[in-house]
């Protein structure tokens, strides 16, 4: 069974700034008032509620709260079997975690006469580690071709996508490359391709439309990597449909 060491409520002042280096455990952080500044790998995110923050062992990490402080309540502890990459976690709650973290908030404020708050935090340290827990190499695939066919439209680049997902863009593109044979920018440049068809097929979209829909800078551009695609330009692809 997991050991969580110490767990409750957590609170830092306007100011605050904690440097920390090869953090030794695992320490969950939810924010419910204020916001939380986290620098991590280059980056800097703010929580706000409701956002869950997980740390495991051997992350360097920066967090601060310099303009407002910040309210919330933490887990700090080790499980059984560390399945949980390296790094900083950043959770989103959904419905359920909202709920189970209103309930500890709740159980934090009354006078403690049981452990109910300590039987809540410890439920949402093990959902959480639960949803960073490394998947299967098929999952991991199976995750970015959802996140491709979801963001087939629209300009963002591919770096801020795969982001979202809790492994480095090297990683994330040996194993695609392993699964699927090509790399993830061509799978995402496939997407956008048979998208562009049915789309200039259907007849009620410009070329123009099409490209800017689709993420292309130019129609200039969506008409060039359409062409070497398909071997015809959009305007002839769509006269002949």
């Amino acid at each position: 069974m997991p050991k969580v060491l110490s767990s409750g409520r957590k609170h830092q002042p306007a100011g605050y700034r904690n440097e920390i280096r090869a953090y030794p455990q695992f320490m969950l952080l939810v924010v419910r008032d204020g916001e939380l500044w986290i620098e991590h790998g280059g980056t800097r995110e703010i929580a706000r509620p409701t956002r869950i923050v997980v740390l495991t062992p051997g992350v360097d990490v920066t967090l601060s709260s310099p303009r407002t402080g910040y309210r919330g309540f933490y887990v700090e502890g080790f499980p059984a079997d560390c399945t949980v990459t390296t790094g900083c976690h950043r959770i989103d709650a959904d419905t359920g975690l909202r709920r189970l973290c209103g309930d500890i908030d709740n159980e934090l404020s009354l006078p403690a006469t049981d452990d109910l708050a300590g039987v809540l935090l410890h439920s949402l340290w093990l959902q959480c580690l639960r949803r960073c827990a490394i998947p299967a190499d098929d999952d991991v695939v199976a995750q970015i071709d959802r996140l491709l066919a979801h963001n087939r439209y629209g300009d963002q680049r591919l770096d801020a996508l795969l982001a979202q997902l809790p492994y480095s863009r090297r990683h994330l593109e040996r194993l695609y490359g392993a699964a699927r044979g090509h790399s993830i920018k061509h799978e995402l440049l496939r997407l956008r391709i048979a998208e562009a068809k049915r789309l200039l097929i259907n007849g009620r979209t410009s070329v123009t439309s099409v490209a800017f829909e689709l993420g292309f800078p130019s129609s200039q551009h969506f008409s060039t990597v359409f062409r070497r695609a398909v071997g015809t330009s959009p305007g002839a692809f769509t006269t002949k449909a």
